[in-house]
């Protein structure tokens, strides 16, 4: 669990709401302001959720909406990734995770880790290796910039890359041409 080697800020917030919480009510900390809690949420939770989270005794919370992707990033960043057998979908014949953390350069290409499962005969089979990527590769520059994100230091499911292709094309229309260089 990442939660122990965090700096103190961070420390702070994952003392405050615990792992099972977040991840129970899909709520991810932000930071404290002005004696409050502001807490990521895709939707501000029920009544009934906000009395079961253990710590709302003691701490004011402020909902702020966030996308699932969003929170899903932020916990991840905050307390690890979630143990594999929450990464393999039940309802999925097959699943890949990237993960940016772990890139290495084979002559021109990118390397980025990866991994997943498959079904394979009705039994499920882990699998892992690197996908290759190649300057000429569409998605080339959304790698180079995404493995130097700090919020991306985590497993990415596959499903996760349109939106951040669209957070990358609103960069580019942000910034301009971006020039990355390839070792």
């Amino acid at each position: 669990m990442l939660s122990s080697t965090l700096a103190s800020p961070y420390r702070d917030l994952v003392e405050v709401l615990p792992e099972s919480t977040a991840r129970r009510f899909h709520i991810a900390p932000m930071r404290f302001q002005n004696e409050q809690l502001l807490v990521g949420a895709d939707s501000p939770p029920d009544e009934q959720a906000i009395s079961q989270m253990l710590f709302f005794r003691r701490t004011v919370l402020r909902f702020v909406r966030r996308t699932d992707a969003w929170i899903d990033a932020r916990i991840n960043e905050l307390y690890g990734d979630p143990p594999l057998d929450d990464q393999r979908s039940e309802s999925k014949s097959s699943s890949c995770w990237y993960r940016p953390m772990f890139y290495w350069w084979e002559g021109r290409q990118l390397m980025i880790r990866c991994g997943g499962w498959s079904d394979e005969n009705g039994s499920p089979v882990h699998w892992s290796g690197a996908q290759p990527l190649p300057p000429e590769h569409p998605d080339f520059l959304m790698w180079l910039w995404l493995v130097h994100q700090p919020q991306f230091r985590r497993s990415i499911e596959e499903s996760e890359l349109p939106a951040i292709r669209r957070i990358f094309q609103r960069l580019l229309k942000k910034r301009g041409p971006v020039q990355f260089k390839a070792v």
